[in-house]
């Protein structure tokens, strides 16, 4: 009463040790607190300052006590110690305080992006060279005031207001031009290549090559019409990068199930029509939604994390 300013409510908070997040384990501390209205704390400061008998005083402080308006605060807690995360037995729980580097942040990677931080990344730094285009706000995490901005900076800012504890940054770069050195993939602890792009993944052949590639990697990719996924995992000491997995995958898919849809999806045996969203001022892209987008990049970064913890460091994995 003393120390809460005139006109605001007073807070009574309590800790007491008898909380078990897990059966048998230590009791941790259970937080409860109180409310007391502002005119109740006005009247307890007056009290409190007030010189005269001690029983009459005693008096006034029970009768305090029963009439003051008083009400129980709900608590929002986060606390790791007494919190059990929802996702702690998820595919995803490999990524928590990990330090992670994505490569595209459109279509799978906007998904992607935010799957990690919500997983309780360390750090994600985000890397693409596009501009977000009205067109794209069909089926990728942004909105009408990211029109006209760098894709990877949109994307960092909306992640950033999560909160989450997670250290995001971004740059807008061409990863074909600039190559994985400047981005110190040798301080990450997985990179995930969400651009689908032949010319990406050719940078990162030769970036294997040269040892530029000190970490785990994880490429993934959609069909044309965002019916089926490819997901590839390159472990760290693997010899080759994502266009030799890439050709290992297309020679055992032909070899062993050349007529399955998902690989004449991939495959083709003819060249398929090519889809430009604005004629004339777009890339070719696929046709597909945001729910097939989202439930495929979910997905495969499940299916890339599962694989991710059960190789070993020199393998290579194709699905």
């Amino acid at each position: 009463a003393l120390t809460t300013p005139d006109g605001e409510a007073g807070y009574m908070v309590l800790g007491a040790p008898m909380r078990r997040p897990e059966p048998g384990g230590p009791r941790l501390q259970h937080l409860t607190a109180w409310e007391i209205e502002d005119e109740s704390v006005r009247e307890l400061r007056a009290f409190a300052l007030k010189n005269g008998d001690p029983g009459e005083l005693r008096d006034t402080l029970a009768k305090w006590m029963v009439e003051s308006a008083v009400r129980w605060c709900f608590f929002h807690e986060d606390r790791p110690e007494v919190t059990n995360r929802r996702d702690k037995r998820a595919p995803t729980s490999f990524v928590r305080e990990k330090r992670i580097l994505l490569l595209g942040c459109g279509a799978l990677g906007s998904n992607m992006a935010e799957g990690v931080v919500r997983a309780g990344a360390k750090s994600l730094h985000l890397v693409d060279k596009g501009i977000v285009s009205p067109g794209l706000l069909v089926r990728q995490n942004f909105s009408h005031g990211d029109i006209g901005l760098p894709k990877a900076r949109s994307l960092e800012r909306s992640l950033n207001e999560l909160d989450l504890g997670c250290d995001i940054s971004a740059d807008f770069a061409d990863i074909t031009k600039i190559g994985l050195h400047p981005l110190a993939p040798e301080g990450v602890d997985l990179i995930i290549d969400a651009t689908a792009s032949r010319c990406v993944a050719h940078r990162l052949e030769e970036d294997v090559r040269e040892k530029s590639i000190n970490a785990p990697m994880l490429c993934v990719s959609i069909d044309a019409s965002a019916e089926f996924g490819n997901v590839l995992v390159r472990m760290a000491d693997y010899v080759g990068g994502p266009v030799q997995l890439n050709r290992e995958a297309k020679i055992q898919a032909l070899r062993s199930s050349a007529a399955h849809a998902a690989v004449r999806a991939f495959w083709p045996r003819t060249k398929p029509e090519l889809f430009l969203p604005e004629p004339g001022c777009s890339d070719p892209t696929f046709t597909g939604s945001h729910a097939d987008v989202t439930a495929l990049a979910a997905s495969m970064l499940n299916v890339g994390l599962r694989r991710l913890q059960r190789l070993g460091k020199t393998h290579g994995s194709i699905d």
